[in-house]
């Protein structure tokens, strides 16, 4: 009796214990999922285009598909 008890309260306290940590590491992947979408969403600041080289780039283009129209 003393045994089955023993096994018994193991058990329990071993489910309670493993319930505990798989809701932990649920939490954990979704604070890094989270992390990881927030980085996704905000593209670093060096591949960024600001508009004024764009438009630069824009006009140079421009500039040559003329000249290669005039030529060939």
């Amino acid at each position: 009796m003393l045994v089955r008890a023993r096994v018994v309260s193991f058990l329990s306290g071993f489910a309670v214990a493993g319930s505990v940590a798989l809701y932990q590491l649920r939490q954990d992947i979704w604070e890094s999922h989270r992390l990881l979408a927030s980085q996704v969403g905000a593209p670093p600041a060096r591949h960024a285009v600001p508009t004024t080289e764009l438009c630069a780039e824009e006009l140079v283009f421009s500039a040559c598909r003329a000249l290669l129209a005039v030529v060939g």
